[in-house]
């Protein structure tokens, strides 16, 4: 299976894909939890919510996700396309999990500005797909064909997202000759 082949090659090749794996589990650990102290932080009324019976739609719509969200999305859209051209220098160049990384982001800095406009585009067609499908959503009654119409578009973009990487990785690390950059 496509799946499992990048580990089924060289052992250190396997070797350095699973720190890596390790190494980004632990990033994005980092990353929810920096989005949660910004989440508390920007929440001085949270302690309502630890008893149930407080609970009201007027004390969630209080609640000032903006932020914690917004700390999330540009956090996860970096840290991912960062790991995603590592993963693909150790899987077609065979570098170790740190250098991978190194290069990475040499890389990402070095077209920053295309980056920028890659992710705030992406996050255009995220929020711009979601607000039109919560517009639609009001029109059903049922809110299990909602969630899983959602589910639906969650999965399609990011597969769509993750898929447009490697244009990122082939433009940052490939001439036009498919030759490495000296």
């Amino acid at each position: 299976s496509d799946l499992v082949s990048p580990f089924r090659g060289r052992p250190e090749r396997t070797k350095a894909l699973l720190v890596l794996g390790g190494i980004n589990v632990l990033v994005t650990v980092a990353v929810i939890v920096l989005s949660a102290v910004v989440f508390y932080a920007s929440n001085d009324h949270l302690e309502q919510l630890a008893n149930p019976n407080n609970v009201t739609v007027e004390t969630l719509q209080q609640l000032n996700l903006g932020q914690s969200l917004l700390t999330y999305t540009i956090l996860w859209s970096i840290t991912t396309v960062v790991f995603s051209l590592a993963a693909g220098l150790i899987y077609w160049h065979g570098t170790k999990a740190a250098e991978s990384l190194f290069y990475s982001v040499l890389a990402c800095w070095g077209n920053k500005g295309a980056l920028v406009v890659f992710l705030l585009s992406w996050g255009v067609v995220f929020y711009g797909a979601a607000l039109v499908l919560t517009l639609i959503g009001q029109i059903f009654t049922n809110q299990d064909v909602w969630v899983g119409l959602m589910t639906l578009l969650a999965m399609l973009l990011t597969t769509a997202f993750f898929a447009s990487v490697f244009f990122v990785f082939r433009d940052s690390f490939t001439t036009d000759d498919g030759q490495a950059p000296a």
